[in-house]
């Protein structure tokens, strides 16, 4: 694996943990085994740029991940039971110490960088966009299907949120429920 995406890695593995404030560049530099001027010579705006690159490119292979899903499963609905169950796997294989790579770092310091909110706010707008394109090729009207998306988006990061709050599971599982059913039939 290349400095910079060991610098990436480890920066988002940080901000899933223990959030922006709390990482110090000094312990991404130890955990992805570079020097200072390698990493400033990838991120010369230094961490900020670095969180960016994180959530951006956490993003996109989430997103990734979640069309192939989709493209794979009988239905959206099918899909959801995928995309949840690797959050439960995720939290519980982790003991709750993680949280979503996108929502963490985008709420975490929203007012302080704006730059990491933007990123965020972009992978979540691709996440919508994967979920209502499925349900539009499953015949439903495209304002049914993006109002159902944003649904599905927020629902899996409340219960991100919850979940790693309590250390309970039952929150993503009892989510999905509602989720699936609402993936199931279109909004009217």
């Amino acid at each position: 694996m290349e400095t910079r995406e060991r610098l990436v890695e480890a920066m988002s593995t940080s901000l899933r943990q223990r959030g922006y404030g709390s990482t110090a560049m000094k312990d991404i530099l130890v955990e992805a085994d570079s020097p200072a001027g390698s990493m400033y010579h990838h991120f010369p705006d230094g961490k900020a740029q670095l969180a960016v690159a994180a959530v951006l490119e956490v993003g996109r292979s989430t997103t990734e991940d979640l069309i192939a899903i989709i493209e794979a499963a009988p239905s959206v609905a099918d899909a959801a039971v995928a995309f949840y169950g690797a959050l439960i796997e995720d939290m519980e294989s982790t003991e709750y110490r993680f949280g979503c790579p996108i929502g963490v770092p985008s709420t975490e310091i929203a007012f302080v960088l704006d730059a990491v909110r933007e990123a965020g706010a972009e992978v979540f707008a691709s996440w919508v966009d994967a979920i209502s394109s499925g349900l539009r090729g499953e015949g439903w009207e495209t304002e049914e299907a993006e109002r159902a998306a944003r649904f599905a988006v927020s629902a899996y990061e409340g219960a991100s949120t919850l979940a790693r709050a309590t250390h309970e599971s039952t929150y993503i599982s009892d989510t999905l429920e509602v989720v699936r059913n609402v993936l199931s039939h279109p909004i009217r």
